[in-house]
């Protein structure tokens, strides 16, 4: 009977891919098995050739960094909805997968915990949550690391960067970012997530700040990455 009930439920409100708008199995949950297939992923390279660490090279040290999916096409869609629809359910989801193709890599043994980049409060109470938290969230769920929620907090309200060019972005990220409690984060080696990385200024001025605690080493982890 709840299977029939289910399958009754299915029909009236059919579940929808959230990728290419096809019909949902039972078995499948917010993203399609074959839109996860065909999803662009980032090619994981060694440090030298990483398309991500190369973004920071002169400007600051990153531990590692591990990048998901490339950021075209169907990925700029999911992200789009992720940060501007108010599917919440996907940020967990696409967390969980970010945990799931990380939680085999030697370094993440090593990490103390979890970070999300931080929205100014102001536009957070206006979208209703940050993006990058639901992230850190599925992730922790997945690969058991507690995450540091609160603590790197954005001092200033900055512009969207969305229509800035890689120069302006940096200027429009310097100094916006603080710590509450620095002393509970020394000695830390910490996982920063982010959504999506362009021009990579968002996460350098976190780093920055974090950097500047005693014993910290840094390493990131985003959904997509432009390049």
């Amino acid at each position: 009977m709840k299977k029939l009930l289910q399958s009754r439920g299915q029909m009236v409100f059919p579940k929808l891919c959230n990728c290419c708008n096809s019909y949902l199995s039972h078995q499948e949950h917010l993203i399609c098995d074959l839109c996860k297939y065909s999803l662009p992923k980032m090619e994981q390279l060694g440090t030298q050739d990483n398309p991500l660490i190369k973004k920071f090279w002169g400007r600051l040290h990153v531990q590692h960094a591990f990048g998901l999916y490339r950021y075209k096409n169907k990925t700029q869609s999911l992200l789009k909805q992720l940060k501007y629809k108010n599917n919440i359910d996907l940020g967990l989801e696409l967390g969980k997968l970010l945990g799931e193709s990380i939680r085999s890599k030697k370094f993440i043994k090593s990490i103390d915990c979890i970070i999300a980049v931080p929205l100014h409060t102001i536009r957070e109470l206006k979208r209703g949550y940050n993006q990058s938290t639901l992230l850190s969230q599925g992730m922790s769920s997945v690969v058991g690391i507690q995450i540091n929620e609160g603590n790197l907090y954005r001092r200033l309200y900055n512009e969207s960067q969305t229509k800035k060019s890689g120069y302006d972005r940096f200027e429009n990220s310097t100094d916006i970012f603080g710590v509450h409690d620095k002393d509970m984060l020394k000695n830390n080696q910490i996982l920063l997530v982010d959504d999506v990385v362009t021009t990579g200024s968002t996460l350098e001025a976190c780093c920055n700040i974090l950097l500047d605690i005693e014993g910290v080493s840094i390493s990131m982890a985003t959904i997509a990455v432009a390049y």
